[in-house]
């Protein structure tokens, strides 16, 4: 007899995500004020219900490849996404975290005044 998973109506598969840190996105959160510091727990907490977001901004050339940027009130976090061999697994490398501003209708973040 062959198992078949359907979710049933009304439910949902939990996602499951791995989170790793590295040491320049804790020396960055360190920095940040008290009231940032919770903003940017709160991005990295939204990881378990939502790994892909459509808000998340796709950065394919980077130093450590294809990386992607999720912000929220002024601070965003800089991270890559795997999918594990598992369906409904991911692991989430967070490489950075910082500010940003909005100049005429766009975002710059912090990092990208370190390429200038």
């Amino acid at each position: 007899m062959t198992k078949i998973n359907i979710p049933l109506a009304g439910s949902r598969a939990q996602i499951i995500c791995s989170r790793h840190v590295t040491r320049d996105f804790l020396s960055e959160r360190a920095k940040i004020n008290p009231e940032g510091r919770k903003i940017i727990e709160y991005l990295v907490e939204s990881f378990d219900g939502h790994p892909e977001s459509r808000r998340d901004i796709l950065f394919p050339s980077t130093p450590v490849g294809t990386a992607h940027v999720r912000y929220r009130s002024g601070y965003y976090i800089f991270f890559q996404r795997f999918n594990a061999a598992q369906p409904l697994r991911y692991k989430i490398k967070l490489w950075w975290c910082g500010t940003y501003t909005v100049k005429s209708g766009r975002l710059k973040f912090d990092f990208e005044k370190l390429d200038e």
